[in-house]
């Protein structure tokens, strides 16, 4: 949540965060569905309940696939290389930005280390537009995302989807789905003149 914290408090109009479901049914905010590269386990997020899910790790290798990487183990200096990973410090960062060389850091706690529900982040962000990638081809996913979504009120202020056609067809019939059942309920009121 840090991350998003930052990026809000840096003037960011839009998020972008990509979402699995737990075991138990959670939406839950992350990038990877296997948890070996952010938290350092076995398994699969789709393979864990939720409150079961283990903390990320102090340090994150991020590859970019362009060549360019930052290492960070101290949050006094970033050193740049060409092997395509960046180690994020967990422990006191949660986030690095990058605009044209420039790399911004955001501190966090220890318990700030947790995977965050989309649920959280829809409640501590109410008015800010928000991009949803289901990272995974889930009829529940897309259904509880959806939910979510209409829980919260966002239908305007949220972009969610996936590039793969078979899990935007089943976002978009979601919504087709949502807008005809609201289109039946709505009532128009008749006023005598």
């Amino acid at each position: 949540m840090t991350a998003f914290r930052h990026a809000r408090s840096q003037g960011t109009e839009m998020l972008e965060l990509d979402v699995h479901l737990s075991l138990d049914g959670e939406v839950v905010v992350a990038h990877d569905g296997v948890l070996t590269r952010t938290a350092g386990h076995a398994g699969r997020i789709a393979e864990t309940n939720f409150a079961d899910l283990p903390e990320m790790l102090e340090s994150l290798s991020v590859c970019f696939g362009n060549g360019t990487s930052i290492h960070t183990r101290s949050m006094s200096h970033a050193n740049f290389s060409l092997d395509g990973c960046l180690m994020i410090p967990r422990v006191e960062m949660t986030c690095l930005f990058m605009w044209s060389g420039l790399v911004n850091t955001a501190r966090a706690s220890n318990a700030d280390r947790r995977m965050p529900l989309l649920r959280e982040v829809f409640a501590e962000f109410p008015t800010l537009p928000i991009n949803v990638d289901l990272k995974e081809n889930s009829d529940v996913l897309v259904r509880k995302t959806s939910e979510l979504i209409k829980e919260f009120r966002r239908e305007h202020l949220t972009v969610w989807g996936n590039a793969r056609d078979a899990v935007a067809q089943k976002c978009r019939r979601e919504v087709q789905l949502y807008a005809f059942m609201e289109c039946l309920f709505i009532q128009p009121s008749i006023t005598d003149a």
